[in-house]
């Protein structure tokens, strides 16, 4: 059999080609472990800003449940006064002075870490189970924030807070009647919220284990 003859030239060029070939394929190589390192680190960093958030939250919640049921004691304090007072009117009778007020505190959660987290696109590197459990959990606080703003503008509150400041003495009565039903909505607003704030801290705190457990 014939053996064809390769020029040395050839044969030098050949394997010059084949380790500039193979270097390249390791410096890629190397390039994509760098990057996913980089990409590690940078989800690092994100979830434990979003832990940090979810700590957070947790004591706002919590905090939150105590205050609304500061603010259900002074509504109702509110509702006995302004009912007496309307009573006491209505028998001709000198009112009682109206010194309660209604409270309320402004539902506050954060959610800027995990909006920037989302924003980054490193979450794609987040076990799925974990990420639907942020994402359940981050719904949840902006529902809590939404719900929020829906009842400031109800109509009910609207009357109550035009008033607020007022000397509530001095109000003819249909406007205390009028506060009447403002407080008895806030009463039962800040109820409600006792409870879902009792029944929301539970899930904060899995979803603050589960996020540290990922770290």
């Amino acid at each position: 059999m014939l053996h064809p003859h390769v020029p040395d030239s050839v044969r030098g060029f050949t394997k010059h080609l084949f380790a500039t070939f193979l270097g390249l394929l390791m410096a890629l190589g190397l390039e994509s472990c760098a990057e996913h390192g980089r990409e590690r680190r940078m989800t690092r960093a994100f979830l434990e800003r979003v832990h940090a958030e979810l700590v957070r939250n947790l004591e706002t919640d919590r905090e939150m449940a105590v205050s609304m049921q500061a603010c259900q004691t002074a509504d109702e304090e509110a509702l006995r006064q302004v009912q007496a007072a309307l009573d006491a009117r209505k028998r001709g009778l000198p009112p009682p002075r109206i010194t309660a007020k209604s409270r309320r505190r402004d539902v506050i959660f954060s959610t800027s870490a995990w909006s920037a987290a989302k924003a980054s696109g490193m979450l794609r590197n987040v076990p799925p189970a974990l990420l639907q459990e942020l994402a359940s959990v981050y719904d949840a606080l902006e529902l809590c924030q939404e719900l929020d703003r829906r009842h400031l503008s109800a109509g009910p509150m609207d009357t109550l807070w035009a008033r607020f400041s007022d000397d509530w003495n001095t109000l003819p009565d249909a406007e205390l009647e009028g506060l009447l039903r403002g407080i008895a909505y806030t009463r039962g607003v800040s109820a409600n919220w006792k409870r879902a704030f009792e029944g929301f801290a539970p899930d904060l705190e899995k979803a603050a284990r589960s996020v540290e457990a990922a770290l």
